[in-house]
């Protein structure tokens, strides 16, 4: 490997992800491991600045522990390896992830610059878009040489850094100056409450004696650990119009499913 990579702190951040079953009296899946458990965390991770501004000579490198089985290493949407070793990269803030067998991951956010340049992006903030609406707006925080230039996913470069109308979803971020450009991901939420509404459809609908009420051997959606670990299957199964069972005479109308879903792709948060 060229040159020396240069060592930075990392922070592990566990999720899970589950699916769930109808009401049909049949026993349960097994649950999935619980990754509040997972001592799985990146340790360490170096780095190695570009040697010019339009170089792809970057390198981002981690380790970890913890974990079972064999581990992935995933930067941004790319596909998953086996190493945690990552080459020939631009400039730009890279998300990097870790998955174990369990699939409990660990995850950091990392910063590649060129060392010709001063171009950073400081900040991205964002207001929510609601659900299924696109009344987002992000505003990008940057510095660097002379005019700044931004952009998001695949649009024209403009010098205000403040873009609206946005929906939920994960966005490129570019900013340009007058030597290089570098990227940045950022994601608009749609802030969907589980207090204020998600818990009130589940309670109505779900929750129900003989029905994920803790009274058999279901999941207790009464818990919010319980409702979180089985989000992904709760979406899945509201969307195809499973959940609630068809036999109990309930239903959810589309704007119900919409909320259930913009919350989960939220990351099924406790707020």
């Amino acid at each position: 490997m060229r040159g020396k990579l240069k060592s930075l702190g990392a922070i592990g951040m566990a999720v899970s992800v589950g699916f769930i079953a109808a009401c049909t009296g049949e026993k349960d899946p097994e649950p999935a491991f619980d990754c509040s458990l997972s001592d799985l965390q990146i340790v360490e991770v170096r780095t190695q600045e570009l040697t010019g501004c339009t170089s792809l000579d970057g390198i981002i490198e981690v380790t970890s522990t913890g974990g079972e089985g064999d581990k992935s290493f995933q930067l941004n949407e790319g596909a998953p390896q086996p190493t945690g070793l990552f080459e020939n990269l631009a400039s730009g803030t890279y998300r990097l992830s870790v998955t174990d067998q369990n699939k409990c991951t660990s995850q950091v956010e990392i910063v590649l610059t060129a060392v010709d340049s001063d171009l950073v992006i400081s900040d991205v903030n964002s207001t929510l878009s609601g659900c299924e609406t696109s009344n987002g707006v992000l505003t990008i925080n940057a510095s660097g040489q002379g005019t700044l230039r931004y952009k998001i996913d695949n649009g024209a470069f403009q010098e205000g850094n403040e873009f609206g109308n946005l929906q939920a979803g994960e966005y490129t971020v570019t900013v340009m100056d007058d030597i290089c450009e570098t990227t940045s991901l950022h994601r608009i939420q749609t802030g969907v409450s589980f207090d204020d509404q998600i818990k009130t459809i589940l309670s109505t609908n779900c929750i129900l004696s003989g029905c994920h009420n803790g009274g058999n051997s279901l999941p207790n959606f009464s818990n919010f650990s319980e409702v979180k670990e089985k989000a992904s299957g709760i979406r899945s199964r509201t969307q195809s119009g499973n959940m609630p069972q068809r036999s109990s005479g309930l239903t959810l109308t589309q704007e119900q499913k919409d909320l259930i879903a913009c919350w989960v792709d939220d990351g099924a948060l406790n707020n």
